[in-house]
């Protein structure tokens, strides 16, 4: 029997595959998916490139993101991300317009807030993105402890899509949640780790993705931070691999 063409065999894997341009909606500091608190300060700029390459039930795909964010007030960012399917889909995600306003900080506690605009630039019928404009919100949290940085986010966003069988395959409105540390095993060096979940963007699926990640960033210079980090999924509906490579330049 001939096999059905890549696209319709991927199908049922999209939401696994494309679990990191769901969640990074946030524009975490990777290879971490929580997000910090910290800003660039006022005329600060930073730029963020990353890939990732992932294996599920025998298919490998890659993604990768783009980030350009200013500082706009000492405590307040401007950013834009764009996200990318490299193969496996290809493509361009739903671009992210966004701030990040840090709201509270007071001795080691940090809170922040992170509104974003998606614009509608994703590939609908590719699993990349929604037809139609969408929003999120992330609420940032972090705490210092000596050598160690706690940072949890809580955030919801909501998709609008325009194709019948995309609003019936699709949950328009989504959850994410994770925590993560760092320690800064010295000036230069920093070792993270992540957990989290979100809510499967797969309205047919009652189980939602969950995530466990290490990785290591290590900082040349103050003004660039090099990284590598793993990640395992932790429920059926996250049962892949991925690593990934990053670098960050802030000027």
């Amino acid at each position: 029997m001939q096999r059905p063409p890549l696209r319709f065999r991927l199908r049922p894997l999209l939401p696994i595959l494309l679990f990191p341009l769901f969640v990074r909606a946030a524009c975490a500091a990777h290879p971490l998916v929580t997000d910090d608190p910290n800003t660039q300060g006022r005329g600060g700029n930073q730029v963020e490139v990353n890939t990732d390459w992932q294996h599920v039930a025998a298919i490998d795909s890659e993604t990768a993101s783009l980030t350009y964010t200013y500082g706009r007030r000492d405590n307040l960012d401007l950013f834009a991300s764009v996200p990318l399917g490299v193969r496996q889909p290809a493509g361009v995600g739903n671009v992210s317009l966004g701030a990040k306003w840090r709201f509270l900080e007071r001795g080691g506690s940090r809170l922040a807030l992170k509104p974003e605009l998606l614009l509608p630039s994703g590939g609908e019928d590719k699993g990349l993105g929604s037809a139609g404009p969408g929003m999120a919100l992330t609420l940032i949290g972090a705490q210092a402890i000596g050598r160690w940085q706690v940072y949890a986010n809580l955030g919801m966003s909501a998709n609008r899509y325009h194709a019948p069988a995309a609003i019936a395959a699709n949950r328009s409105v989504l959850w994410h949640a994770s925590l993560a540390t760092a320690y800064a095993a010295s000036r230069r060096l920093a070792l993270v780790a992540d957990i989290g979940a979100a809510r499967n963007p797969d309205a047919s699926s009652r189980i939602d993705p969950a995530y466990a990640l290490l990785g290591v960033i290590y900082s040349p210079r103050p003004d660039l931070d090099l990284d590598v980090g793993v990640r395992a999924g932790l429920t059926r509906a996250d049962v892949g691999r991925q690593a990934g490579v990053g670098i960050t330049w802030r000027f």
